[in-house]
């Protein structure tokens, strides 16, 4: 009877090893690497999403926006003040802090879009920035649309109004100091 016991032990065993083999497979072929127009690294499967947050460093969340956030989360003072002017405050509740977020990521986007895409000058980047660090949670109250005179050159950025600024009069004495044309 003992000589009965092993041989389907083993067997079980067998099944239990080639079950779990093919779900690591099954995962492994899954995943998918997509370099994103971020130049960041993103790796999703049905169930996971990983951003790159450094170099070899990956942040990863059921959710690929809550993955994003993480990432932005890690930035510093210096990425802000280079990047997008005054580093933006995550003051408020869940909800709060979660639309600022969204705002944030969407300022990245917009930058990328507008200022890369389309090869700006260093002077517009440097007027395309949040001169307030409030500016992602106004925008996140609608208040570049409640107060858009304010808004659309305090925080530019936040509210996608970048473009506004160069059709203004004063441009270019802002920039230089100068008459404008």
């Amino acid at each position: 009877m003992r000589g009965d016991v092993r041989p389907r032990n083993d067997v079980r065993h067998l099944h239990v090893s080639f079950g779990i083999t093919f779900v690591i497979i099954h995962q492994i072929v899954t995943t998918i690497v997509d370099y994103s127009s971020s130049s960041r690294y993103t790796i999703s499967n049905a169930k996971t999403s990983c951003v790159e947050t450094d170099a070899n460093g990956f942040s990863c969340a059921d959710d690929p926006r809550e993955a994003a956030r993480r990432r932005s989360r890690r930035k510093d003072v210096t990425y802000y003040l280079a990047n997008y002017g005054v580093r933006q405050s995550h003051d408020g509740n869940d909800e709060e802090r979660a639309a600022i977020h969204d705002v944030v990521l969407g300022m990245e986007d917009y930058m990328r879009r507008w200022i890369v895409k389309y090869d700006h000058d260093e002077e517009t980047k440097a007027i395309c920035v949040n001169k307030h660090d409030k500016c992602a949670f106004w925008t996140s109250i609608d208040e570049c649309i409640k107060n858009p005179e304010y808004m659309e050159t305090e925080c530019a950025l936040a509210c996608q109004s970048c473009h506004k600024l160069l059709l203004r009069p004063n441009y270019e004495r802002r920039l230089t100091g100068g008459e404008g044309k």
